[in-house]
């Protein structure tokens, strides 16, 4: 880890939470200040350790405040381990698997209208999602998700996303149903999936 800029200071974080797996991390550079690392020890207590140059945090029973001169006061790490979780985001998410957390809403911005209109490209989105040939980055995000999207109905979906998976179905059923059939064949062969999605998601 070396510091790029005299004035600033790399934090790098290897483990919050579950949130980063085995990824290499990043540096989240910040302007340099006394840096104090509260460690919470096994009895409970805990030390301070002022670190002046670039720093590690692993454990969620550390606290890492940084103290400016100027304020003379800590600010919480929480703040900043929040924007560094946000920095350290990466493009092609990993599949849910069924864990409570909203879907990346990196390609919420992607017109389905175009998409929806071309048999051709219909036909390499369902090739994608089951095959898992010839996939996009945005097949591959699809195909990683939608799984899970049909289980839950959707509940882990933005309001974008929610809008965008009931136009798909409603479109796909009525302009393709050869398509929506292998879709549903392969993820909810026995459909319950699809009429509770309907039922949660009226159109």
């Amino acid at each position: 880890m070396n510091t790029h800029k005299s004035s600033q200071v790399c934090v790098r974080a290897l483990k919050i939470k579950s949130i980063i797996r085995r990824r290499p991390s990043r540096c989240l550079y910040i302007p340099k200040h006394e840096v104090v690392l509260h460690h919470r020890g096994s009895g409970g207590g805990g030390d301070d350790q002022k670190l002046d140059t670039n720093f590690n945090f692993f454990n969620n029973g550390d606290t890492i405040h940084l103290r400016t001169p100027r304020q003379g006061r800590p600010f919480d790490i929480r703040v900043l381990a929040f924007l560094l979780c946000v920095s350290l985001s990466y493009s092609a998410p990993e599949p849910p698997k069924g864990q409570d957390k909203a879907y990346s809403t990196q390609f919420d911005h992607i017109d389905l209208e175009p998409i929806l209109k071309s048999k051709r490209l219909v036909g390499a989105y369902v090739k994608c999602v089951i095959q898992n040939v010839g996939c996009t980055n945005e097949g591959k995000v699809l195909r990683d998700y939608l799984p899970d999207a049909l289980r839950t109905s959707c509940t882990k979906c933005s309001i974008k996303q929610r809008e965008g998976a009931v136009k798909i179905i409603s479109r796909l059923e009525k302009e393709y149903p050869d398509e929506f059939k292998k879709v549903l064949d392969a993820y909810d062969p026995d459909r319950k999936f699809i009429v509770a999605f309907k039922k949660a998601n009226p159109q």
